[in-house]
């Protein structure tokens, strides 16, 4: 198996290249730091041009007055100041990274992973909120629409980051100067010309506390939104690590690059949202609405009108800063959530494609975020976000300032998995446990003054546990064993899996590979399964299955405990966050809404988050039973590396070998049995007889897989099907490695097959399931019919098309004539039977384009897609009003109705799918007022 390893370093030879990928997932070594000191510090600072800053302050203001958002922001400004220096310090001193910082700080190598993802999530938070301001900008300069706007401000990020650090460096150098003159000149002219200003900044009223007042209840709030900004210093981070050492001759360059750099970044953070609150009152005066108060490119458009007199020039100054600002800050974003996505999928995949790919995909990310509207929802999505941030922050820091001074952890900083515990439960217990608490708090289950103080709530929590889970586990969970290359007196060590010398800080010993191994090589390793480690993280487990034994009273097994603990812990994560992307989704549509659709509204949550609990259930307890036989077959090829002969079980695993030398096939017993063949072990078997066995569709597909595996030298797994002679189908999971000699020549491939059609039985079950529970959420149960939300669904796509297009369409409104006297004299159930036979007379007449649905009682529409004219639509409305009038019988008894039809159409009468239903639902009365039976187009005097 070295030949196979070797091969798969050479592979990510490309991404370990130091300058191309910027040392995600590892340590900086000196030989790259050769920036200065203060080079890094204007780096670090261009990161903060960010404009969504001024938004936030704005945001703050506009919703609870002056003085409680300067109190709030100050505050948050003093909390991230002060949990920003010891992660700063660290940083500069052992040039590393945040994710790195965490692993050491009481996360641990795995437990890392979840604030890989908080990091990824500011990262592409604010690339969003941040592209958007520059979109808002390209809207109002260009007329370019926001959808439009979004991506360009995305697609222009991409070649800025693509080189990294050294391209990153040389953009904030150059554009800096312009920066700065261009965000402080308004500010000087408004001062200059109208100090008067001053008192409009002051005096500003919240929309939500009905005054500038300080209100204590809502200072709560404000702080918590001020505090999204808290994971701001992992970008921070990511220039402070490529600091110079410490040394005496440059201590004051140092310390004070470090200081500006790290911590005071929210120096300028604090003041720009001030700013922001500055040029908010201005827009309102200027009689913009509050919504475009919030929005940059007006707050330095009104901000630029007090240096030019002429408005074209004006505009465009504005769009310039908001352009530099936005760019400069946002190659900080996609560069930290690139390194934040290397650090969550390395560990989680044991692959690393590369910077690059990961910028890609949190720029796409983003972009959803955009197209979903991101910027309108700035407060709850920040509010919300607080939460996790400062409990993350505040356990790294509770660590950095309390455990390693007072001896409850190792005072080393030590990032490399080969050396650290999976699950570190000092920072994963703490941020986890106030993360929950403060969530739920925010979520108002815990009162209005708890709700207020979430964020506060979280803070509080991490800095408190973090010290307590340090104290009770005595620090052992930090370091899983002793790094013996630290003390070695060589300067750099040769790792012999990817053949690149590397600082020995980057090195540590593998005792799998019985070799010197690099962080990078030892993150992506997926075959040792942290054998250096396995009797300390083994220990834990134990003590784990031991406890809850002796919770149940020693009922259950060790396995079952840990199973049962397993399936518990990762339902509970699963749904906490389902309830809590729910409960946001609910509170954004809930404020719009009437009391009788909010009740209908929580019983639809409700109803769809016990099936997603249902559904959630199931797969957990289907994936830790794949991760269980996944496991125990890892250890059976570990045991049988030479042979790979798998003992044959309940579990219907056989095992396979083809000698590529001698074109020789063996199979084991079980493969026989899930092939259901005779067992003849004398009899030779080629691969030509496996292929036959396979379902000729499927034979292709393995085929393929297998020769592909050949040219990738990697290994490969495929689900295909066996057919059998009396048509029989099976489903089978084929896993498949090739070992190669020192040349390079494939010498033998060793693979599994196992009968997982029971599984596929249940696993389709489960989607015939979801299907049928999709259609009737979806449709009328008596009719059949679309209902109301696809109706709505269909309307809105419509709309899309037609505006796409240049297109005409029209929404016919149909309401059944004296319906209700056909319910109180013959029953119900003959109104059912009308409402059928209207629905086959309604899809007998309308196209198979043609949408029609049932809203409600007998209340019909139909959308009518691609018209020629508008006019168009009274030659169907025609055909209904007539096919309607005529008799129906049921149960021997002759009736008549009619219809009222209303029609409205695009883009004529409305834009909207909401104004498109009201029009025609105000000219189907309309069409009653005119004696029924007929049809009526919307006009503008039905509003009057």
């Amino acid at each position: 198996m070295r030949e196979l390893k070797s091969a798969r370093r050479e592979y990510n030879r490309f991404v370990a290249d130091e300058t191309l990928e910027d040392y995600s997932l590892r340590y900086a070594p000196k030989s790259f730091r050769k920036f200065s000191e203060l080079l890094i510090a204007n780096t670090a600072m261009g990161s903060i041009s960010f404009l969504a800053l001024e938004a936030i302050g704005a945001s703050i203001a506009i919703s609870y007055g002056f003085s409680t958002a300067f109190w709030a922001i100050l505050t948050a400004s003093i909390i991230i100041f002060l949990t920003a220096i010891p992660i700063s310090y660290h940083a500069a001193k052992y040039n590393i990274d945040i994710d790195l910082i965490s692993r050491a700080a009481g996360f641990g190598y795995v437990g890392s992973t979840i604030t890989s993802l908080i990091y990824a999530s500011f990262s592409f938070i604010f690339f969003a909120l941040e592209a958007s301001i520059m979109a808002q900008a390209f809207e109002l300069y260009f007329g370019l629409p926001l959808s439009w706007g979004y991506l360009l401000s995305s697609l222009v990020i991409i070649p800025l980051v693509f080189y990294g650090i050294t391209l990153i460096n040389k953009l904030q150098l150059w554009t800096q100067p312009i920066w700065i003159i261009m965000m402080v000149a308004p500010f000087i002219a408004i001062l200059t010309k109208n100090p008067e200003t001053i008192e409009i900044f002051l005096n500003m009223s919240g929309t939500i506390s009905g005054n500038s007042e300080f209100n204590i209840y809502y200072f709560g709030f404000a702080v918590g939104i001020s505090l999204s900004l808290i994971s701001q210093i992992g970008e921070q981070v990511d220039y402070l690590r490529f600091m110079p050492p410490l040394k005496e001759e440059n201590r004051f360059k140092w310390w004070f690059s470090v200081l500006i750099a790290g911590p005071g970044w929210i120096i300028l953070g604090f003041l720009k949202q001030m700013g922001g609150i500055f040029l908010a009152g201005l827009v309102l005066l200027a009689g913009f609405s509050l919504h475009e108060a919030k929005s940059p490119i007006y707050m330095y458009t009104v901000g630029y009108e007090y240096l030019y007199d002429n408005p074209a020039i004006t505009l465009a100054a504005a769009t310039l800063f908001v352009v530099i600002s936005q760019i400069k800050i946002n190659v900080t974003n996609a560069y930290a959530g690139s390194l934040a996505w290397s650090n969550f999928f390395s560990r989680v995949t044991h692959s690393h494609p590369g910077r690059v790919v990961w910028m890609l995909f949190n720029i796409v990310i983003a972009l959803l975020l955009m197209e979903l509207g991101l910027f309108d929802a700035l407060e709850g999505v920040l509010g919300l976000y607080s939460n996790v941030a400062i409990a993350w922050i505040g356990a790294i820091s509770a660590d950095l300032l309390i455990n390693k001074p007072f001896g409850l952890s190792p005072k080393v900083i030590e990032f490399k998995r080969a050396h650290l515990y999976s699950i570190n439960p000092v920072g994963v217990g703490s941020m986890g446990f106030a993360s929950v608490i403060s969530i739920i708090a925010f979520m108002g289950y815990f009162g209005d003054i708890a709700q207020s103080y979430s964020s506060i709530i979280a803070m509080f929590l991490a800095i408190i546990l973090s010290p307590l889970i340090a104290y009770v586990t005595k620090g052992k969970y930090y370091i899983a064993r002793k790094n013996e290359l630290q003390e070695s007196p060589e300067s750099e060590h040769h790792c012999q899996i990817c053949d690149i010398t590397y600082e020995k800080e980057d090195m540590s010993y593998c005792s799998y590979h019985r070799t010197k191994i690099c962080s990078l090589c030892c993150s992506l390793d997926s075959l040792c399964h942290d054998s250096c480690k396995k009797d300390n993280e083994k220990s834990f487990e134990l003590q784990l299955g031991e406890f809850i034994q002796k919770l149940f009273l020693k009922k259950l097994s060790q396995v079952a405990s840990l199973r049962l603990f397993y399936f518990l812990g990762l339902t509970t994560v699963f749904l906490f966050v389902i309830v809590v992307s729910m409960w946001m989704v609910y509170s954004f549509n809930a404020q719009n809404v009437s009391i009788e659709a909010l009740v209908h509204l929580q019983d639809s949550f409700i109803t769809l988050f016990v099936i997603i609990a249902i559904l959630i259930s199931i797969l957990v307890w289907w994936i830790l039973l794949a991760h269980e036989n996944r496991k125990l077959a890892e250890k059976e090829l570990a045991e049988n590396m030479k042979t790979l002969e798998y003992t044959q079980s309940s579990a219907h695993i056989g095992s396979w070998k083809l000698d590529l030398v001698n074109n020789i096939l063996h199979w084991s017993d079980e493969i026989y049995r899930i092939f259901e063949i005779e067992i003849e072990k004398d009899k030779e078997v080629s691969y030509e007889h496996f292929l036959q066995s396979i379902h000729p569709d499927d034979r292709n597909m393995v085929d393929t897989a297998y020769k592909k595996s050949l040219i990738d030298k990697k290994p490969y797994e495929v689900v295909h099907r066996l057919l059998f002679q009396d048509s029989r189908v099976k489903y089978v999971k084929e896993v498949c490695e090739t070992i190669f000699d020192e040349d390079g020549k494939p010498v033998v491939s060793l693979g599994s097959v196992q009968d997982i059609s029971k599984e596929k039985i249940i696993e389709n079950e489960l989607i015939k399931q979801k299907t049928k529970l999709d259609y009737q959420a979806n449709h009328d149960v008596l009719t059949g019919l679309p209902n109301r939300a696809l109706f709505m669904d269909r309307l809105k796509h419509a709309l899309q098309k037609a505006k796409r297009n240049g297109s005409v369409f029209a929404l016919l409104f149909i309401d059944l004539d004296h319906f209700k006297e056909i319910n109180d004299s013959l029953g119900h159930a003959v109104g059912d039977e009308v409402l059928v036979e209207v629905t086959q007379r309604l899809n007998e007449i309308i196209r198979s384009e043609d949408t029609v649905s049932r809203l409600g009682g007998d209340e019909f529409t139909i959308i009518l897609e691609d018209l020629s004219q508008a006019q168009d639509a009274s030659l169907v409305a025609n055909k209904i009003v007539k096919s309607l009038s005529e008799s129906m019988t049921f149960k021997e008894q002759l009736l008549y109705i009619s219809s009222s039809i209303g029609i409205s159409t695009y883009p004529d009468d409305g834009v909207s799918a909401e104004d498109l239903l009201k029009y025609a639902d105000a000219a189907m009365y309309k069409a009653k007022d005119k004696g029924r039976n007929n049809f009526q187009y919307y006009s503008s005097d039905l509003n009057r």
